[in-house]
């Protein structure tokens, strides 16, 4: 008598079996599968400038050195990729584009010292410089970078800005980094500035 009930029961075990295979083949995915995959190489080269600067350029961007015609103030300048150079010289008050620009000061007071007066000369002149504020040191190659971000406002252009200021041996590099007119200052810049090895 208790034969039919059990193969009734045996029966709903094995569709119930049934049901749940799926489910349990799904969770015997490898959850770190995603986890291990080897993560993108950015694209792009390294360059060296004059023997004294060393730098990962990304793709989509191009750097002009003191030997381009109007540049000589500059060690590297990073622009975009078939950007006009010349319109990175020095008193030219419309540059459009987000670029990064390293120049060497030469004798140094030290950075801290020349960064903090500088921030303070740039606070008075309201005709050029607006929301001016301290950011945090940055170390790059080794080096303490001290720094201040703000709005640019020369000429037509209005767009962000960061001035960073380390010492090199007895000399001190200034970074000058810009965003796009009524942009943001784009990472590649700050990941540019990031790879920058100051050469022996």
């Amino acid at each position: 008598m208790n034969t039919p009930m059990r193969s009734q029961r045996s029966v709903c075990l094995l569709v119930a079996a049934l049901l749940f295979m799926p489910l349990a083949a799904c969770g015997d995915d490898d959850p770190t599968a995603s986890e291990t995959a080897p993560e993108a190489s950015p694209q792009g080269e390294t360059i060296e400038v004059d023997g004294s600067v060393r730098a990962f350029v990304p793709e989509g961007w191009e750097v002009q050195t003191s030997d381009t015609p109007g540049l000589e103030v500059y060690v590297l300048a990073l622009i975009p990729e078939g950007t006009e150079p010349q319109a990175l010289m020095p008193g030219n008050e419309r540059v459009e584009f987000a670029h990064l620009a390293l120049f060497n000061l030469g004798g140094t007071r030290g950075a801290a010292v020349y960064a903090s007066a500088q921030r303070e000369d740039d606070m008075e002149n309201i005709e050029f410089f607006s929301e001016i504020g301290d950011i945090e040191t940055l170390e790059i190659d080794g080096v303490t970078f001290h720094g201040y971000e703000g709005m640019l406002t020369s000429g037509d252009h209005v767009g962000p800005f960061q001035f960073w200021y380390g010492d090199i041996g007895r000399e001190t590099v200034k970074f000058e980094v810009y965003g796009e007119r009524n942009g943001t200052v784009p990472q590649e810049l700050i990941d540019f500035m990031k790879t920058v090895e100051f050469l022996p």
